[in-house]
């Protein structure tokens, strides 16, 4: 099972960061497509049971595909953020230098509050 988590994490996290508008969280709608076009009914207990059935697998899939871009995102801010506290904010004009990332500052202010 976790092998097969990793392969759809890798596959979801590869898509978000090679494009720039990814297909993998809009992928869950391709689970309710086909049975919209074919012309499953919607009445009948096997056809509301499946139904509910599709409708949740794309929730949770673009669910999980939405919380994998948000970590990405998070990391690739954090990421720019240690870069210019080390190496960007140097080469800047000198009344940066003494700058801070947002990221620096918010954990400076929440130091602050737990003293």
């Amino acid at each position: 099972m976790r092998d097969l988590y990793l392969k759809v994490r890798n596959l979801v996290d590869g898509d978000i960061k090679a494009n720039s508008r990814p297909a993998s969280p809009f992928l869950g709608l391709l689970v309710v497509t086909p049975p919209l076009v074919g012309g499953l009914p919607f009445s009948g207990f096997f056809a509301i049971s499946l139904w509910i059935a599709l409708i949740a697998i794309a929730v949770v899939w673009t669910g999980f595909a939405w919380w994998r871009g948000v970590r990405i995102l998070r990391a690739s801010v954090l990421r720019g953020d240690r870069d210019y506290d080390r190496r960007i904010k140097y080469g800047l004009p000198p009344e940066y230098v003494a700058t801070e990332s947002a990221t620096a500052s918010q954990r400076r202010r929440t130091r602050a509050r737990r003293k």
